[in-house]
């Protein structure tokens, strides 16, 4: 597939996940619509699985996902932003989606799955240990 093709250059080039990771996050401090989407989602994923990538990648979407979830509470808590601002995406819709299309022959991404939801439960988890 196109992932693992891009998963192979970037192994042979890391110039090129460094630059995919900046267009990335300079996309987040605009409309995150335009870049980010069900393939982008697997595409980092993916990419998470190269060590050196692997915090930054995880960074970058739990950064992603909470400010998605935060600026959606925000809207639909006000009737003017509702009027005013056009409907935003939903990254957990996309990750949804994602999840879905690793059914479809995308078993390099399931890891990051796992691993990005292992990474949100510790961050909004409880903050107490077992038995305590």
């Amino acid at each position: 597939t196109i992932i693992l093709h891009i998963i192979f250059a970037i192994k042979l080039d890391q110039d090129l996940g460094r630059e995919l990771l900046k267009y990335l996050k300079m996309g987040q401090q605009s409309d995150t619509s335009n870049i980010i989407c069900p393939f982008s989602i697997a595409l980092l994923l993916s990419v998470a699985k190269i060590h050196r990538f692997e915090d930054q990648v995880f960074d970058f979407l739990k950064t992603l996902i909470v400010k998605n979830i935060r600026d959606l509470q925000f809207q639909q808590s006000s009737k003017f932003l509702q009027d005013m601002v056009p409907q935003l995406c939903s990254i957990s819709a996309m990750t949804l989606e994602t999840v879905k299309n690793s059914v479809y022959g995308w078993d390099h991404v399931t890891e990051g799955l796992v691993e990005l939801g292992f990474i949100l439960m510790d961050s909004f988890g409880p903050k107490t240990a077992f038995g305590g």
